[in-house]
């Protein structure tokens, strides 16, 4: 099933959104390396998940692509974290 063109722009500009709003966020807590790793955690949970709805709604969800945004995710958090924590 194709989508309209509005579904994936709506859907992107979503992600837009977390993707500033955990930046944002991470910047505010500067010198506060615990938010911030907090922060990237969060942000990283709401990618995954938008990427998982994303793909549900259309209907090409595939346990490989789960597995491929948790792990994304997952590597984003262990480099800060290895970045923040040195």
């Amino acid at each position: 099933m194709k989508k309209s063109k509005s579904h994936h722009l709506i859907a992107y500009l979503i992600l837009i959104f977390i993707l500033l709003s955990g930046l944002f966020f991470f910047l505010n807590f500067q010198g506060v390396p615990r938010m911030q790793i907090e922060v990237a955690v969060i942000t990283s949970v709401f990618y995954a998940l938008w990427g998982i709805v994303h793909h549900l709604i259309d209907r090409d969800l595939h346990p490989k692509i789960v597995v491929e945004y948790i792990l994304i995710g997952l590597i984003a958090v262990i480099l800060i974290k290895g970045v923040l924590i040195h």
